[in-house]
């Protein structure tokens, strides 16, 4: 090899640098970069992906690594050996790995280089195609196709049939991905007749027949599968293609057919790997046979023998469906939809659905667990002996088994202990073993019920009305929705359920078109239930006038109690808003016309404590209303102001006697009658002025002034205004008003009490 270096060297001198600048290039930096790429392109084409698939798959790591290396050398062919003959190539395979890293914007910009700077290239068809794949990643539709159109016409007029058949996949997958199947099944049938790669289109082919299964047409279908053979399929699309045509044979109505072909592939041992798909389909084609037994059988092996693949998810929600629909056992049917949305690998729009049916089933049992629980309250609530009974016999089966498990082991250990000299262990008790009794299972021991009988009533009302919920809507078993349905009218009759119940009943005979049942019950719903909401839903039924469950009687007095006001007749308005809240206090109006009564109060009436006693109503009856929220805070002040001045009235009689306890020890200590006499002029005189100018009033004056605040207006109009919470007045506030540095008013009715906005 070296000599025949030696020899090339002059030879390459003599014709030039060019030629030896694409020699060294080549062996130094391309060839190494296209031989990094073909692995990575072999170990991406070698990921099993559907032909039109529109899932992103990852990137291989391996593959991810060699890319990385392509990217770095056609890079320096570009930079360091732009003069070479390989800089086409470089772009190419450049533009192709980031393509294939899914940065489609840089890998158009690479192609678009090529074309520009090397308009004679060969490669600038094959670049025009990859600018249209990388357009059709970027979401950029219409000019892709166009790109590709164009591409299809050149490929056709320079003979590059490869090109031109990606160009043509490229737009089928196209219109697979915007599901528009008519259009795809179109092209794939016209690719068809102008191919003449014998792989590709068995892969077409085989993607042909799950367009038609997509699109609902089995003998379609099966044609498409069945034409996969005419052409050079694959080891793996002929297994794809084998399973696809038996499943579409089985839903054209043949399964018998397709268990004779699965039956065939399964005794061939090239197909092991596959065996877990193989017996899928296998076990569905049984159970369509009414041969449930062999195919549940076959389901459970899959779900056991081959638990870590996708078919055990399919198995395992194929047994839920079983057990929920075909042998309802809904506990059996729970567990493996449980199962199944748990499964790895499986496809995600049977887990999002497992999910849901577990969901469904767990909530099945809970209520099956409460109507159980609630009927044995109830009958222990009404037979008392029932309980003692249960309770007798749970305490029987308790000790049973331990006594008998305490028997065998004393059996035992007598044996062992006459073989061995031992002692007997009955005779000493330090040493008796337990093994073995904690192992039994504990039960529940029956509990006396400790609700009325009324409510426990309801609680199997409600819950029967919500189990017979879940079959006639869920569970598309109106029978036995219908069972409960009638449990609930026959034996718990007057329940608040019942108007409900009875709509649900007149549904079930709706479906069973039993008109005259249905139209009956909807009429006893429509003349007995005026004052629940489902009358109206009867009403519809019964094509008859909707009750209207909005009327407020208090609409029309409120309008007349607010002409008044406006009127200014505001003892007449002010009895009408008052009224409203007597007559009507759950009417939305209520808590309105209670705050327009305290507005006239004290706005217009100057009846502040009279005010001041209605809006306590107010935020005691309605609290949460924005009326409420309005007078609280005045509110808060004017009761603080009351508790301030009942505190000063106190403190005024405590000064007070403590001055006559002064008093009367001077007295007793003063032995000369006159001093005396002085002393207590002195001191009278003292008292009856000195204290009560501490006091900042007289105590006559304090006590009127003060008796006449706490005399609330209220008691003495003729309005007949009573206070919920005048019997708190004696509330502590919030704050210690002795404390608060603010300037305290002497009416305080008229000056704390905040004027609000005017509100009708």
């Amino acid at each position: 090899m070296k000599k025949i270096l030696v020899l090339l060297i002059p030879v390459f001198l003599f014709c030039g640098c060019g030629i030896w600048n694409d020699f060294t290039t080549y062996f130094n930096l391309y060839y190494d970069t296209a031989d990094s790429f073909d692995q990575a392109e072999q170990l991406i084409k070698q990921q099993k992906v559907d032909l039109f698939s529109t899932e992103d798959v990852p990137l291989p790591g391996t593959a991810g690594q060699l890319l990385n290396k392509v990217i770095e050398k056609a890079s320096k062919i570009l930079q360091f050996h732009s003069q070479s003959s390989y800089v086409d190539n470089a772009l190419l395979l450049l533009g192709k790995s980031l393509y294939y890293q899914k940065d489609y914007l840089k890998a158009m910009r690479k192609f678009q280089e090529l074309i520009t700077t090397h308009q004679n290239s060969s490669f600038v068809l094959e670049s025009q195609l990859w600018i249209g794949k990388s357009q059709m990643r970027l979401r950029q539709f219409d000019a892709a196709l166009k790109t590709l159109d164009d591409v299809k016409d050149e490929a056709v007029s320079k003979k590059e049939s490869d090109i031109y058949e990606d160009a043509y996949l490229e737009e089928i997958k196209y219109r697979v991905i915007t599901e528009d199947y008519d259009l795809a099944i179109s092209l794939i049938n016209e690719f068809l007749k102008v191919s003449t790669n014998g792989e590709i289109n068995a892969k077409v082919s085989y993607e042909l027949g799950k367009l038609y299964t997509k699109q609902n047409s089995p003998q379609d279908a099966i044609a498409a599968f069945q034409n996969v053979s005419n052409y050079s399929p694959t080891y793996d699309i002929t297994l794809d293609t084998r399973i696809e045509l038996a499943k579409a044979l089985r839903k054209n109505g043949d399964p018998q057919k397709a268990l004779d072909i699965m039956q065939s592939m399964r005794k061939e041992a090239k197909y092991s790997d596959a065996y877990h798909r193989i017996d899928l389909e296998i076990a569905l084609c049984l159970i369509d046979l009414k041969r449930m037994d062999e195919g549940i059988q076959t389901l459970v092996k899959i779900d056991t023998s081959f638990s870590a693949t996708p078919s055990a998810g399919s198995a395992r929600f194929e047994l839920g469906k079983i057990f929920e629909t075909r042998i309802p056992i809904y506990d059996s049917a729970f567990t493996y939809y449980m199962k199944a949305s748990m499964s790895t690998g499986s496809d995600p729009k049977m887990l999002v659905t497992a999910n849901v049916k577990a969901t469904l089933f767990k909530k099945y049992q809970y209520i099956r667990s409460l109507i159980d629980d609630s009927k044995k309250q109830l009958n222990y609530a009404v037979n008392p002996e029932e309980f003692i009974k249960d309770s007798v016999a749970f305490y029987s089966d308790t000790l049973k088994p331990r006594q008998d498990e305490s028997l065998n082991q004393n059996k035992n250990q007598n044996v062992n202990d006459r073989s061995s000299g031992k002692e007997d262990a009955r005779l000493n008790p330090t040493s008796t073993s337990t093994t073995g009794v904690s192992n039994i299972p504990k039960k529940t021991p029956p509990v006396r019920p400790h609700l009325p009988i009324d409510t426990l009533k309801a609680n199997v009302v409600k819950n029967e009305f919500d189990l017979g919920n879940i079959f006639f809507n869920e569970l598309n078993r109106p029978d036995s929705a219908a069972y409960y349905y009638n449990d609930i009218l026959n034996n718990y009759s007057g329940s608040k359920h019942e108007g409900r119940t009875l709509y649900s009943l007149g549904i079930y005979y709706e479906t069973l078109n039993d008109s005259v049942k249905s139209d009956s019950i909807f009429n006893v719903i429509y003349n007995r239930y005026r004052s629940e909401k489902v009358v109206n839903a009867a009403a519809i039924k019964l094509k008859k006038p909707l009750v209207d469950f909005e009327f407020d009687p208090a609409k029309d007095l409120y309008a007349d109690a607010e002409t008044d006001m406006i009127k200014k007749n505001f003892n007449v308005s002010l009895d009408k808003f008052y009224g409203i809240s007597v007559k009507y206090p759950k009417s939305p109006l209520a808590p309105k016309a209670l705050f327009a009564s305290g507005w006239i109060l004290e706005n217009d009436l100057k009846l502040y404590d009279s005010a001041a006693v209605v809006y306590d109503t107010l935020t005691t009856r309605y609290p949460k209303t924005i009326y409420a929220n309005k007078v609280t805070p005045k509110l808060y002040y004017y009761k603080e102001e009351l508790l301030r001045r009942k505190n000063a009235v106190k403190d005024s009689l405590a000064k007070i006697e403590q001055a006559k306890l002064k008093e009367k020890s001077i007295d007793s200590l003063n032995n000369q009658k006159g001093s005396m006499i002085d002393s207590l002029k002195k001191n009278n005189k003292t008292i009856g002025m000195d204290s009560l100018k501490n006091t900042k009033g007289v105590l006559s004056d304090s006590l009127k002034k003060n008796n006449r605040t706490l005399g609330v207006d209220s008691l003495n109009n003729n309005k007949g205004v009573i206070s919920d919470s005048l019997k708190r007045f004696t509330n502590k506030p919030g704050i210690d008003s002795l404390n608060i540095n603010r300037r305290v008013m002497s009416d305080s009715l008229k000056k704390d009490i905040i004027k609000t906005p005017n509100s009708k």
